[in-house]
Parts: C-alpha cells; sequence; structure tokens
C-alpha cells in the first residue's frame, strides 16, 4: 500500500522491510507505485510513463529456496523476477563470469560495511513456459475479463482492488 505521508513524502507499507526498501530504492530511481491491486501493479516510470503489470504468479519465500519469486505479464511478455539471498540467486543467473564476480565484489563489500544484503534478478521466459503457465492460470485469458464497473474505472484488472493514490488531509 501507499500513501502520502508528512511533507508530501510517499509512505510504503509493505509485507516486509525488504519490500519497502526496495520500492523505496525504486522510487529514487524513478519508479513510483502508483497502484497495487489483488492482481496487478501499475507502475509510473522515470519518463512519466504509466505501466501495468499482471500477477500471473507467486512462490512464496521459503527456507529452502531462500528466495521468492513472482511472474508478471505486460502485454504479450512474461518475466519472472526474484529477490533473495546471493547465495542461492546468483547461481541461477545468466550473468558472465566478470558480471557475476562483480556482483559478488559489490555484496560482500556491502556485507563488509554490515549492511544487509538482496538480490534481485530478473529474465523474460521462454514461450514453452509462457504456455505452460497459461494452461495451469486456466486459459491466460485477458486480465480484464470479469471485472466489474468499479475495478474497470480504477484502471485495476481483478478483484479486491486499492488504489495507492493521495490521501485525504485532514
Amino acid at each position: 500500500m501507499v500513501s502520502e505521508g508528512v511533507g508530501g513524502k510517499r509512505v510504503y507499507e509493505g509485507t516486509s522491510p525488504d519490500e519497502e526498501a526496495l520500492l523505496r530504492g525504486a522510487e529514487k530511481e524513478g519508479y513510483k507505485l502508483l497502484r497495487k491491486c489483488e492482481n496487478s501493479l501499475v507502475i509510473q516510470t522515470p519518463d512519466q510513463g504509466i505501466e501495468t503489470y499482471e500477477l500471473v504468479l507467486e512462490l512464496p519465500f521459503d527456507s529452502d529456496r531462500k528466495r521468492m519469486s513472482v511472474i508478471v505479464r505486460k502485454g504479450d511478455t512474461l518475466d519472472i523476477l526474484t529477490k533473495g539471498a546471493d547465495s542461492t540467486v546468483l547461481p541461477v543467473t545468466t550473468l558472465c563470469p566478470r558480471g557475476l564476480s562483480k556482483a559478488r565484489d559489490s555484496v560482500s563489500s556491502m556485507a563488509t560495511e554490515g549492511l544487509r544484503t538482496l538480490v534481485v534478478a530478473s529474465r523474460t521466459l521462454a514461450s514453452a513456459v509462457r504456455l505452460f503457465l497459461s494452461t495451469i492460470a486456466g486459459g491466460g485469458g485477458d486480465a480484464s475479463q470479469g471485472a466489474d464497473s468499479g475495478e474497470k474505472a480504477s484502471g485495476c484488472p481483478g478483484s479486491k482492488c486499492q488504489a495507492a493514490g493521495v490521501l485525504p488531509r485532514g
């Protein structure tokens, strides 16, 4: 959830401190979470564009994987985004050896300074995976099908939409 705090500063309320930190970091780079719905995210980009991502599947964090992942759809593109411990995320990336070494050095440097580290990675999924996911997700139809008029008006597909917006000052 996003609200406006004191002095117009955006306040993020995530399910974990990691999520809040990631949202604050993304905002520093010009990406703002505008709305979070049960099945979608609406983001403002640095060039003031608006992008909507459908949340297709969430793989929650567990102690065996030491990471969590979400699969999102934007148009015809399906991406997987993963956050977790460097020891579990970096080995499954497609970074070249030099890039992997630089990433490990950065994580090590931050950890030496006493900072908590978290690695985020993404990958576009191949067409075979997209077909499989559309099959298990019920045919992969249009995300806005079945949305009621209130959901369509708010720009959020799916149910239980929560507009992030600005809270009234009182």
